[in-house]
């Protein structure tokens, strides 16, 4: 049997055909304006088990009813052992799903014309990513010299020199940035322990620490880590009064972290007056949303280095300096 794929581009959409022996046997269109659920998981209902077709059918949400095979049917874990493969084959759908049961299962097939989505629950998460970032991390940072070397030899030569010096600049700066907030981090993990030690929360350590560590990410990290204080502190105490206690830590911890942490030991160390920290984090907030206040100070710190070197340049200039010698009008 002769096989072949046949596969068509156009702006609008692409179409890759199955051809048997010349005929086609299996036909796929993919869409820019379609969403793509291969890979998505759901939990889904169990509508209808057919015994006849050793499949069922799942509401997942979709416009149609995935279809479950009874391969694809059995609960995770130990379908790889040749005994349970032997033992699997003995048993129908039946047996192993009932109308109503909620399975959770991921798409492997996108929805085709009438049919629905073709679903298993054996989950799979890819994990190149986790694979592959390190590893280019890795040989970046083994390479970096190189990198940045081959990156300035593009900069015409009578340039090069103030390159070279601005992004040293940069990168000193950005480093202060990194070790300030790391600071500020620490600080806040030892605060949030202590404060809810202080309080009688069980959990203070690590709810603590979280906390601490998350708000690198400004408003996120602090909300998980108050959303999870408040539960358990509602699971232990069972009243309003170490609820309220542990509320106040939080609202202590915030005033400390905007005001006083933040401004003295990030700003200060990247050249920037604490009110204009907390201005750049309300103005980049405000341009750019969570984005802009997760850039706001590292941004800020660029922009810093790039007003002193424009004010530099301007002092040597010639038109400053002829405005220095001009004498007095009135003189002659």
């Amino acid at each position: 049997m002769q096989k072949q794929i046949v596969v068509s581009v156009e702006s609008e959409e692409t179409r890759v055909a199955l051809l048997e022996n010349g005929e086609a046997v299996e036909l796929y269109i993919e869409r820019p304006v379609v969403q793509r659920v291969v890979g998505c998981i759901y939990k889904g209902r169990v509508e209808n088990v057919l015994p006849g077709m050793e499949a069922a059918f799942v509401d997942i949400g979709l416009e149609r009813n995935a279809f479950l095979y009874v391969d694809d049917a059995w609960p995770p874990g130990g379908e790889e052992d040749e005994d349970f493969a032997e033992d699997a084959r003995r048993f129908s759908i039946k047996d192993i799903l009932k109308g109503g049961q909620e399975v959770l299962v991921q798409v492997v097939k996108e929805p085709i014309g009438t049919k629905g989505a073709r679903v298993t629950r054996h989950i799979t998460l890819p994990g190149r990513y986790l694979v592959l970032m390190p590893v280019v991390a890795y040989y970046l940072l083994l390479d970096w010299s190189a990198v940045v070397a081959r990156v300035l030899a593009l900069v015409p030569p009578r340039w090069r020199l103030a390159a070279d010096g601005l992004a040293a600049e940069v990168d000193a700066v950005l480093g202060q940035y990194l070790r300030g907030q790391l600071l500020v981090m620490g600080a806040l993990a030892v605060f949030y322990t202590a404060g809810l030690a202080l309080v009688g929360l069980k959990l203070a350590l690590p709810i603590g620490v979280f906390t601490g560590l998350a708000v690198f990410v400004p408003y996120l990290g602090f909300g998980l880590g108050l959303v999870l204080a408040l539960l358990a502190a509602v699971l232990q105490f069972q009243s309003l009064t170490g609820v309220l206690l542990v509320g106040a830590v939080y609202a202590a911890g915030q005033v400390i972290e905007s005001f006083f942490l933040t401004p003295r030991l990030v700003g200060e160390r990247i050249g920037l007056h604490p009110i204009a920290v907390i201005f750049a984090l309300m103005a980049f907030g405000h341009l750019f949303g969570f984005v802009g206040v997760l850039i706001a100070l590292p941004a800020s710190a660029v922009l810093l280095v790039a007003v002193r070197r424009l004010q530099a340049l301007y002092v040597s200039s010639p038109w400053y300096r002829l405005r220095e010698a001009a004498p007095p009008r009135g003189e002659d």
